[in-house]
């Protein structure tokens, strides 16, 4: 079975958690030993029970997802949080798009309703449809993005459940 079968399903920002009876240090040991092959799928950054993986500079584009590993001591091992995000400036740009439209479309809505109190033509309200559609657009290319950067997320996906040693 692919790592990609044991991916979590589509959504804005997929996680994972997984217990594993390794402690904090030796998980992060084994990711740092991973990152030192030559055959691994990836490169990254580790610290202190936390670690960041990307793809190879050579494969990377611009949908290209990043993995960041939270381990957790637990009782008799660790617990293993993985969170894949776009790249940060890809995050940051949506997260701009999001927040004018949301913005742009609460104002239009506001001062609509406030001119249809007032018994005055409130046309404004007209462009509330199309920016939720334009909302709803941004949201499916970004559903696209994650669907173009899935191939990168199982290898991944799948350095993280090499390093384990178990499915995540």
């Amino acid at each position: 079975m692919n790592a990609e079968s044991h991916l979590p399903s589509y959504s804005i920002r997929p996680r994972f958690q997984v217990e594993s009876t390794l402690l904090p240090d030796e998980v992060i040991q084994r990711i740092k030993d991973g990152l030192k092959t030559c055959k691994a799928d990836c490169q990254g950054a580790t610290a202190v029970k936390y670690a960041i993986l990307t793809v190879p500079e050579r494969d990377r584009h611009f949908w290209s997802p990043h993995l960041t590993i939270n381990v957790e001591e637990r009782t008799g091992g660790s617990l293993v949080r993985g969170l894949y995000t776009p790249a940060p400036n890809v995050w940051t740009m949506f997260i701009f798009f999001y927040t004018v439209v949301g913005l742009t479309t609460l104002g239009m809505l506001l001062y609509g309703l406030s001119l249809f109190s007032l018994g005055q033509p409130a046309k404004i309200l007209w462009w509330v449809l199309p920016m939720v559609l334009l909302f709803l657009s941004i949201y499916l290319v970004s559903y696209s993005g994650q669907k173009a950067g899935r191939r990168q997320m199982g290898k991944l996906h799948g350095f993280i459940e090499g390093c384990l040693g178990q499915a995540v």
